[in-house]
């Protein structure tokens, strides 16, 4: 597949610096050095097991060969113990004369001829100690030593007593166990047992028995792996060689001659004990290891010892192979697993990591489209622990921020098209408006003409009381008078006729503005419903951007670039708000507005319907002016009558005409107050639309920031 070459590509080209590799590197090497750790315990275990199986067998070697000798020395002991009681038997129970020489040399024989271990074996008196009869037996006193062929065995009957073996048992008067010798005759090597002979307390006799121990020298060479680095010894207790099965020239001399520190450890021999110590061989230069263990000489306190010596570096021999075998084996199995390990998480962590990188790469490009690398990340879905776990989360993180993108897509729009409405409903409102005002400042210009026709009235109404004065003061002008009442009479016909005109206008022109003030509290009822679908939107948009920041928040690093985008968003949906709350208190102000010019209107009829009343009282006054003056035509006669009657009207008039003039007055205020109050709406509409406009500008600003994301 293209994209699974590409994410290849991908982790191959960035591997080196991949967290994963890292990752990988670190778990390798820490993988290796715990199986190097383990491998060298082990190597350690079985080079330490090696050594001490090789001790152990040594030992037990060793142990055999001490064993073996002290059944020689036990068996050779008991045979002089055997001879000396019968001796002593003799010797305690029959006199000198019924004492047989030959019952002795016969006992001699058959004891020699049972133990395979004796040299010889041998009964030495002195003269005249054991019967009596030297003088009369051949050669006199009696010495006898049987020793040769067991077959063929050979009696001698020389006198050896001035050896060190008789001197000193019969000055000491017990058992002696000698160190090595050569026999003079024969120059074999053998050691010797001596046992005394009491007769009424004094030693008159020794029994020896000499032990053969050249057939030891001949036993150590002939045993297997015996060679110059690995070889046995016997050593007495003063530290002469016995035997050495590597260098039989060695014998009968001090050990200390080849190994000058083995001296010190032969005194633990001397405490019947095992030990295992190291020493420098001098005839190789080696450092050897030296296993002792002890021969007991029954009977004796003499410890010889028997010693396996071995070169250190030959004694580590298997170990050193096994612990290199072992290296070798420990070595390829640590590489192989850390190789293995490696491409395991190469294949299970290194790989998903590169595809989740590239995924968060695209994503912060504002790249949503995802469909190659989610149907990648199919692979990776099912799998348990830490990467599956992201991988998943991820799957579900990158179909959250879909739904997100495309719901903030939808509410931009909506709201862009909500502002265009709301504009458009303002501007519609502001020209409904704007024509209220144009009516309300004609009205107000009426009111204006009104009241100062009604002043001109009261001014006329006043002149008129004058002329009756100067009526009441001469006749002689009331024909003038007359006329100018006529003339007067006619102009007041003809204001009140244009007053009631002003009045029927003024009445149509406040019905008008109550209907447009109706209207536009209906416009105000509807801007607020607008308000309200703004303040919705602009609520849930702030709560989208909310779960945006919080997704981005859990994405962590990678989440920062879609986290400023969200935070712009929540700053947009609260300035959205800000201008939606502006928007309510300047349709709070309006309704207000609006409400207050209903009322205003409603008093505005009613004074219409006083100042319609009273202009038809006017009408009525005047017509009977009219024919007041004509009656004065008629009747000059009755003028002063006539004229206080006049005079009385007159006042009733300009009474009627003051209160006309104050209602046009009021009316002028109200509806000056009217304007300003249509003007404020104005306003209001401006900025309503004004906010509107910036609504939609936010609104588009959104849709660019979502339309960045490719779905």
């Amino acid at each position: 597949m293209e994209i699974n070459k590409d994410v290849k590509k991908t982790g191959s080209a960035k591997l080196m610096h991949s967290i994963g590799f890292k990752v990988g590197i670190i778990i390798s090497v820490l993988l290796l050095l715990i199986l190097g750790i383990k491998a060298t315990s082990d190597i350690i275990y079985s080079y330490t097991t090696t050594t001490k199986s090789n001790e152990e067998n040594k030992l037990e070697e060793t142990r055999r060969l001490a064993k073996s000798l002290e059944v020689r020395f036990a068996a050779a002991y008991q045979t002089g113990c055997d001879m000396q009681a019968v001796l002593q038997s003799m010797m305690d129970n029959q006199t000198s004369y019924g004492r047989s020489r030959d019952t002795v040399i016969g006992n001699m024989k058959q004891m020699y001829k049972t133990n395979n271990y004796l040299y010889g074996i041998g009964v030495y008196f002195e003269p005249n100690a054991f019967d009596g009869k030297d003088s009369f037996k051949d050669p006199g006193r009696f010495t006898a030593y049987v020793y040769g062929d067991k077959g063929n065995m050979s009696l001698d009957l020389v006198n050896d007593t001035n050896k060190e073996w008789y001197n000193r048992t019969l000055a000491e008067g017990k058992t002696i166990f000698l160190e090595p010798y050569h026999d003079s005759v024969t120059n074999q090597l053998a050691t010797t047992f001596a046992y005394p002979v009491m007769n009424e307390g004094k030693t008159v006799g020794v029994v020896i028995i000499d032990v053969a121990l050249d057939d030891i020298q001949s036993e150590l060479e002939g045993l297997e792996g015996n060679n110059s680095e690995d070889y046995k010894i016997l050593v007495t207790d003063k530290g002469l060689l016995v035997a050495d099965s590597a260098n039989k020239e060695l014998m009968m001399k001090n050990v200390s001659e080849g190994m000058a520190d083995i001296s010190q450890y032969l005194s633990t021999a001397q405490s019947s004990q095992e030990s295992i110590f190291k020493v420098n061989d001098i005839s190789t230069g080696k450092n050897t290891k030296v296993v002792l263990v002890p021969v007991n000489t029954i009977g004796t306190s003499t410890k010889w010892a028997f010693a396996s010596v071995t070169a250190v570096s030959y004694a580590n021999r298997d170990a050193n192979r096994n612990m290199i075998i072992n290296i070798v084996i420990s070595l390829f199995t640590t590489i192989l697993i850390g190789a293995l390990v490696f491409i395991l998480l190469i294949k299970k962590v290194v790989t998903p990591l590169a595809l989740v990188e590239k995924i968060i790469v695209k994503m912060s490009d504002y790249d949503l489209e995802l469909a190659d690398e989610r149907k990648e990340c199919e692979k990776f879905t099912s799998e348990k622990g830490e990467i599956g776990n992201i991988i998943r989360s991820l799957n579900k993180m990158v179909d959250n921020l879909v739904a997100i993108v495309q719901s903030i897509n939808t509410n931009a729009q909506n709201t862009a098209a909500t502002a265009e409405e709301l504009t458009a409903t303002a501007q519609s409102t502001s020209d409904m408006a704007g024509e209220v005002g144009n009516a309300v400042n004609s009205i107000a210009e009426g009111a204006t003409s009104q009241a100062q026709d009604a002043q001109s009235a009261v001014v006329s109404a006043e002149e008129s009381g004058q002329l009756l004065s100067e009526i009441l003061t001469t006749l002689s002008e009331l024909s003038d008078s007359m006329d100018f009442i006529k003339d007067k009479k006619d102009e007041g016909d003809e204001s009140l006729k244009h007053l009631v005109e002003a009045a029927g206008l003024n009445n149509k022109a406040a019905v008008e503005v109550h209907e447009i003030i109706v209207k536009t509290n209906e416009s105000a009822e509807r801007i607020s419903a607008a308000r309200e679908m703004i303040q919705s939107i602009s609520d849930q948009t702030n709560l989208l951007a909310l779960n945006a920041a919080i997704e981005a928040a859990r994405a962590g690093e990678q989440g920062k670039g879609f986290a400023v985008v969200a935070e712009e968003i929540r700053k947009l949906a609260e300035q959205s708000a800000g201008f939606t709350e502006d928007i309510r208190k300047d349709i709070d102000i309006l309704k207000t507005d609006v409400e207050k010019a209903v009322n205003t209107m409603n008093g505005v009829a009613g004074l219409m319907d006083t100042q319609n009343e009273r202009m038809a009282e006017t009408g009525d006054k005047f017509t009977q002016i009219s024919e007041a003056i004509e009656k004065s035509q008629a009747i000059v006669k009755n003028l002063n009558k006539s004229s206080k009657e006049i005079e009385e009207k007159n006042d009733t008039i300009v009474k009627a005409i003051g209160n006309l003039s104050s209602v046009a007055a009021d009316n002028a205020a109200t509806t000056e107050e009217a304007a300003a109050a249509v003007a404020t709406q104005v306003q209001s509409m401006e900025e309503i639309s004004g906010a509107s406009e910036n609504l939609a500008h936010v609104a588009v600003e959104l849709q660019e920031e979502v339309a960045k994301f490719r779905l």
